[in-house]
C-alpha cells in the first residue's frame, strides 16, 4: 500500500466517522427545556424530543393522552413530595369529606402538521399546562414527566429542575 492510498483511506474514514446518523430507536426520548408560568392557571412547559420512528405525537382526533406530568412541591424539610389533587369534592366541601389523589396533568399532544410521519424526528414542543399546580401556596416545585408514543413505547421519566414562582 503506497502513501497516497493510505492517506486517502484515512481521509475517507475520517469523513465517514463525522457523518451524523439518524436516531432510529423507536423508544422516544425527552429532555426538559423550560417552564414559563403565565399566571396562576396557565404555564408553558417546553421539552426537547427525539423519536426514531416519528410516532411520539398523537394523530388528529386521538382520544388517549400521551403526555403526563406529576407535580411535586417542596416541603418544609426541603424534600419534594407528590401533590394531592381533589378527586371528589362534595357540595359543600368539608375537610373530612374531600377525597384526594396523586394524579398527573394528562394531555393529548397532536403531531404538528409539518412533521413527517414514520420518519425519525427531533425538535422542541411547548405544552400549555392549564391548572398547572394543585394549590397556589406551592411556590417551589418540580414536575416528573413522561410521554407514550402510538406504539405504547414510554420515554424515560424525567424530573425538571426546581422551579420557583412568585405567584
Amino acid at each position: 500500500m503506497n502513501l497516497k492510498t493510505l492517506i486517502l483511506f484515512f481521509c475517507v474514514a475520517s469523513l465517514i466517522s463525522c457523518v451524523k446518523r439518524s436516531n432510529t430507536d423507536p423508544i422516544p426520548t425527552i429532555a426538559y427545556e423550560s417552564f414559563i408560568p403565565s399566571n396562576e392557571d396557565i404555564a408553558y412547559l417546553t421539552i426537547n424530543y427525539t423519536d426514531g420512528d416519528g410516532d411520539i405525537f398523537a394523530e388528529e382526533g386521538a382520544k388517549d393522552n400521551n403526555f403526563f406530568a406529576w407535580f411535586y412541591y417542596k416541603d418544609t424539610d426541603g424534600s419534594f413530595k407528590p401533590a394531592l389533587w381533589p378527586l371528589v369534592t362534595p357540595n359543600p366541601p368539608g375537610p373530612d369529606t374531600t377525597i384526594y389523589n396523586n394524579r398527573p396533568l394528562a394531555y393529548t399532544v397532536i403531531r404538528p402538521s409539518e412533521l413527517s410521519k414514520d420518519q425519525p424526528i427531533k425538535g422542541q414542543i411547548t405544552i400549555t399546562l392549564v391548572g398547572w399546580r394543585s394549590d397556589s401556596k406551592y411556590k417551589n416545585f418540580k414536575y416528573k414527566i413522561y410521554m407514550v408514543d402510538q406504539k405504547s413505547n414510554k420515554t424515560e421519566e424525567i424530573m425538571t429542575p426546581e422551579i420557583i414562582t412568585s405567584f
